[in-house]
């Protein structure tokens, strides 16, 4: 009977922990913002430690080449291939973003012994 009181100690404990890590690690998320771009940096996406898109920028050039060279032209064909680059550009410079952020996290939480600290609680550890 005892032992099982221990054991329900050791596991408050270690939810205690969790929440306490839990705490630690969002404030660093919350401070993390990376930002990935293309590879020619017309469009630049940044993201949060939450990997949370919070700005997307668009270099205007880029904006004006595919108004005149593509919208303009009131062509089908061409309007697709402008709406196209924009895709394209836009998922180049997020999937950068996002891992560019993952890295980052990773970094911040293992400097911080944030990690490891994680992987003591889910192993049980005090």
């Amino acid at each position: 009977m005892l032992d099982g009181i221990k054991n329900a100690m050791g596991s408050a404990g270690n939810m205690a922990k969790a929440a306490q890590a839990q705490q630690r690690i969002k404030k660093l998320l919350d401070a993390i913002k990376v930002v990935g771009t293309t590879k020619n940096g017309s469009i630049k996406v940044t993201v949060n430690g939450e990997q949370k898109i919070i700005d997307i920028e668009i270099n205007p050039e880029l904006i004006n080449t595919i108004a005149v060279d593509y919208t303009l032209k009131n062509d089908d064909a061409l309007i697709a291939k402008g709406q196209k680059i924009f895709q394209d550009g836009i998922i180049e410079a997020a999937n950068n973003a996002m891992a560019n952020v993952q890295e980052r996290m990773v970094k911040e939480m293992t400097q911080s012994g944030e990690l490891s600290d994680i992987m003591s609680i889910l192993q049980g550890g005090q």
